[in-house]
Parts: C-alpha cells; sequence; structure tokens
C-alpha cells in the first residue's frame, strides 16, 4: 500500500513523509496533505469562484470509477474484457490531471474546481452551494466504454456520471 500510495505522490512531485498505524478489525485510511502557496501567488481556482454564465468542465470521463465498481460487485456481468479491465482500472486507480487543471486555469482565468470522486451532479452541487449559484447540468459527457458498461449493467449511463 504504502509503496503504491509513494509512487503515486512522486509522479506529482509529493513526497510520502511518514504515516501511523494502529491495531483495528478493519482498514481504516487518513490523508493529510499540507502544502504552501506563496504570498504573490493567490490561488484563483476555488470551490466558491462561480459565477452566473460559467460553463462547466470536466477532465477524464465522469462516471467510468462507478461501473467500474460495480462491476467489480457483479463478475456474472458479461462484458468484453477489454472494457471491464478499463472501467474496473478506473474506480481501483484513479487519475489526477493537476497539469490539465493548470492550463485550464491559466488560459481560462479564475474559475471554481472541485474533484468529481462525488459524481457530477453531487460536486457541482457543492460548488453552486458554495459560490450561491444554480447549476445547470444539460450535456453530460458519457464515454463509449460507458456506454457499453452501463448497457450491460442494465442502467442509464447517466445513472453512473
Amino acid at each position: 500500500f504504502y509503496e503504491g500510495l509513494d509512487a503515486a505522490l512522486r509522479r506529482h512531485g509529493l513526497a510520502l513523509l511518514g504515516g501511523d498505524t494502529v491495531g483495528a478489525p478493519q482498514w481504516t485510511l487518513t490523508l493529510t496533505v499540507v502544502g504552501e502557496l506563496p504570498l504573490d501567488r493567490l490561488p484563483i481556482a476555488a470551490r466558491h469562484a462561480a459565477v452566473p454564465g460559467m460553463s462547466i468542465y470536466a477532465t477524464g470521463w465522469p462516471g467510468e470509477s462507478g461501473a467500474g465498481f460495480e462491476l467489480l460487485q457483479r463478475p456474472d456481468v458479461a462484458l468484453e474484457p477489454a472494457t471491464r479491465a478499463h472501467m474496473v482500472r478506473r474506480h481501483l486507480a484513479p487519475e489526477v490531471h493537476p497539469p490539465l487543471a493548470r492550463r485550464l486555469v491559466e488560459s481560462l482565468g479564475p474559475m471554481a474546481m472541485i474533484d468529481l470522486s462525488d459524481g457530477l451532479a453531487k460536486d457541482s452541487g457543492e460548488i453552486a452551494a458554495a459560490s450561491g449559484v444554480a447549476v445547470i447540468l444539460d450535456k453530460l459527457p458519457i464515454s463509449p466504454g460507458l456506454r457499453v458498461a452501463a448497457g450491460a449493467l442494465r442502467r442509464a449511463p447517466e445513472h453512473f456520471v
């Protein structure tokens, strides 16, 4: 576990500095990230920064992790092995996109930003609440693989997004 966490952190120039282990009947994981921002660089991406008229963008394909989670619970579902493996990998090894996020902020300017670990609807709702605006999701990004996996799971792809 620690080797995997350390490898993931190093990909983004971060270091694992320590840990705490205790005996318990179940796994409990807590992660604290600490960093500094120079005083001359105020953040221009925050949950409370949305304003009316802003567009919503997502990196990657929302919903694939959720489909992967359900596929892990339902090994009996008939699905092409490559599609199953991709969805499961998206759940077990989620990817973050800091360089892309940085480029978006640099090219588009101040914006609201959040990870989509709880789903597009819930997380965009958190931005809306923090910013005091309404969010309208009229075009959902659905990957071709998610359409196939959702069909095999007998669910609408929007359920996972």
